[in-house]
């Protein structure tokens, strides 16, 4: 049986972090591994991307420059609920690890 291959905006990965040797570090590896990836370093330009294209998921830096990482995150699930970000935080505080788990999406039962 073969493998069918992926849509292409299912390999292709947002990273938005404001640190550029972190941008670079992803980008390398996730390339290396077959995906296509775009590195922003605003909330802004996040959000702009992912009104523009089509993303398999999104690796969010939660300390942005511009905007919250919270508020990046809630303007993500309005584009599309089902995008999967992973967050990323150097913080330490348990109200933000709360915070970030609070916007995971739970499962729902299927309709019988």
């Amino acid at each position: 049986m073969d493998a069918e291959p992926l849509d292409s905006h299912l390999s292709s990965i947002l990273i938005v972090d404001d640190e550029p040797d972190i941008c670079l570090a992803l980008e390398d590896l996730l390339r290396h591994a077959g995906y296509t990836v775009r590195s922003v370093m605003t909330g802004r330009e996040a959000l702009h991307e992912a009104e523009q294209s089509l993303f398999g998921a999104v690796i969010l830096d939660l300390g942005l420059p511009d905007l919250s990482g919270f508020a990046v995150l809630r303007g993500l699930e309005e584009l599309d609920p089902l995008l999967p970000v992973i967050v990323l935080t150097a913080s330490v505080q348990d109200s933000v690890t709360v915070e970030s788990l609070r916007r995971v999406p739970r499962p729902t039962s299927p309709s019988l």
